[in-house]
């Protein structure tokens, strides 16, 4: 009976220990089936072998100075060699502090994780590694779910087995989002401090690598407290991790953010960047500019360019203070007649330089002065720069207060100060349209399609429909000399002539309302003279002067009539298509 007790112990034992191993199997197996389901839904990891991140296409200038950009995301892509180790020990540090070791994840941080979270009754830690967050970056949704999770983990094990750890980095420092519209870490590093990363200080690299945590709620710009706080989370995580030194620390978390934001100027040339746009669409499909990456050279000359927004400039302003006189400003950065606590003007978030028109406030005025801040910089304007304005004292042009647009003709420093000399400007009603070509080449080397791109962005040099006036006299005589045998030498009849129409009878004349009679074709076109260029017109043919303007590069539908010598019909400025890339 004693010997019973004991075996009957054992049989227990060995049942349960059977029941259990039939239960861990089961589990073992449920789990290798999830597993299983889920890897038959995910992408091919394959696919990073040839995977290329959106990156920035750029335009140049004839000179290969850059003219603007394209970009869904604006992202610089770098080599692991080109990450400083400063950088990469703080996003290392801060985001997964055993990445060089775990196998894509980390088991040992899923329950220091979930334990204050379940404490918490929320999220507050992430178990996420490096390889599962670029996993989620590259392959899933952002959606916060145990699926999401399961895949991360499979697709993570799947990416640490066919790369090397420093490629897994460098894929995560290309194509997290840092915020601002910024995708990596030399972008963003270029936005944030207006310096490659590789120039980064300590706590400049700590606040990148805290970025991607939460771009938009971390944004140095609009939550700097909360930025700095983040910050100087990383600097103390890379003392714990033994990066840096506990001094060093102390004195990197003692700076302040020291931001310099990259402000890009407006590009000089606003209508025919448009107009680049418009020709690569066309030709290579939106996804190879937004997303390809996209070295683009034309023909457009800076300098040309910078004349022709100087000249467009001056004669609408002239044009518009004729037609209109002056128009006092109406906006007013005081709030119940007193200073708000903080005045920035949006335009005021780019560099100020010398040409260009920016708006500023003026700060006191009297009969005689008044002084103009803009940015950083203070103009002060007399009685006789206002003489145009027609206004006996200056307070009556700019009150205290007031926003007004200005030309910066000057820029100086004295006795400390920054200041520059400005002429006032008004948003004018009156518009125009230049182009200049290359007459040999047919390039373009400027194009000012209105008076301001982010007002109208409809380009009058080449959407704008004008009657193409006397230009057109060229092709008719083009057109006499190939098809009916004429010369410069070849005389044409400068006498009255009527023509029936369905209004009577259409009776043209010259500019100057005389005739000169017989005259050479050549005197008729030096002088321009309308009816031998009617005559030649119909001696040719309609339809042969409509064929020779359209040989010769005129575009668009010509008007079959008589008056067409004239320049009746309708075109743009750029009538033809001009070459706009460089073909070296």
């Amino acid at each position: 009976m004693a010997s019973t007790a004991p075996t009957r112990v054992l049989g227990r034992l060995q049942r349960a220990g059977l029941t259990l191993l039939f239960a861990l199997a089961i589990v073992f197996g449920a789990v290798v089936g999830i597993l299983l389901a889920y890897e038959t839904d995910l992408p091919q990891i394959s696919s990073l072998e040839d995977f290329e991140p959106n990156i920035i296409t750029q335009v140049y200038n004839v000179d290969g100075s850059l003219l603007g950009e394209f970009s869904i995301e604006r992202r610089v892509v770098v080599g692991f060699k080109d990450i400083p180790p400063v950088l990469r020990n703080a996003v290392v540090s801060v985001e997964d502090a055993e990445f060089w070791k775990h196998l894509g994840v980390n088991l040992w941080r899923i329950p220091s994780a979930a334990i204050p979270n379940v404490r918490a009754g929320r999220r507050t830690q992430g178990s996420s590694t490096l390889t599962m967050q670029l996993s989620r970056v590259l392959f899933l949704t952002p959606e916060k779910s145990y699926e999401r999770k399961i895949k991360e983990a499979i697709l993570a094990f799947q990416i640490e087995k066919n790369f090397t750890k420093e490629e897994i980095f460098t894929f995560y420092c290309n194509q997290v989002y840092f915020g601002h519209g910024n995708y990596g870490v030399e972008a963003t590093s270029r936005f944030l401090y207006s310096k490659p990363i590789k120039d980064l200080t300590l706590s400049e690299a700590a606040l990148v690598a805290g970025l991607p945590q939460n771009p938009s709620r971390l944004s140095p710009l609009e939550n700097p407290q909360r930025a700095l706080a983040r910050r100087n989370h990383v600097l103390t995580r890379m003392v714990e991790e033994k990066y840096i030194s506990a001094e060093e620390g102390e004195k990197a978390k003692g700076e302040p953010l020291n931001l310099k934001i990259r402000r890009d100027p407006p590009s000089i040339a606003p209508y025919f960047l448009e107009e680049v746009r418009k020709h690569l669409e066309r030709e290579y499909g939106s996804q190879r500019i937004y997303q390809g990456g996209l070295r683009v050279y034309t023909t457009l000359d800076p300098a040309a360019q910078r004349a022709a927004n100087a000249a467009m400039s001056r004669g609408l302003q002239a044009l518009d203070r004729r037609s209109r006189g002056f128009v006092p400003p109406d906006t007013t950065i005081l709030q119940n007649g007193a200073w708000p606590e903080r005045i920035r003007l949006d335009e005021w978030d780019r560099p100020v330089a010398v040409g260009e028109v920016v708006e500023g406030f003026v700060i006191a005025s009297d009969r005689a002065s008044a002084v103009i801040q803009i940015a950083d910089f203070q103009a002060r304007m007399e009685l006789s720069d206002l003489r145009w304005t027609r206004r006996s004292s200056v307070a009556e042009v700019l009150p205290r207060g007031r926003v007004a647009r200005f030309l910066i003709l000057s820029m100086a420093e004295e006795d400390g100060k920054k200041v520059v000399k400005v002429s006032l400007q008004q948003r004018t009603e009156v518009q125009g349209a230049l182009v200049a070509v290359d007459i040999k080449s047919g390039a373009v080397r400027a194009m000012v399609g209105g008076s301001d791109f982010e007002r109208t962005k409809f380009n009058r040099a080449t959407q704008a429909m004008r009657q193409v006036g006397s230009a057109f006299k060229p092709f008719v005589y083009a057109a006499a000399i190939e098809r009916a045998g004429y010369t410069p030498a070849t005389i044409i009849d400068d006498s009255p002539v009527s023509f029936p129409d369905n209004a009577g009878v259409w009776s043209p004349h010259n500019f100057d309302y005389a005739f000169m009679g017989p005259i050479p074709m050549r005197k008729a076109l030096e002088q321009s003279r309308n009816i031998p260029a009617i005559k030649t017109l119909q001696a040719v043919g309609i339809k042969t002067g409509i064929e020779y303007a359209h040989k010769l590069g005129l575009s668009g539908e010509l008007p079959p009539y008589l008056p067409l010598a004239l320049g009746a019909g309708e075109a743009t400025l750029s009538a033809s298509e001009f070459n706009l890339e460089r073909g070296d």
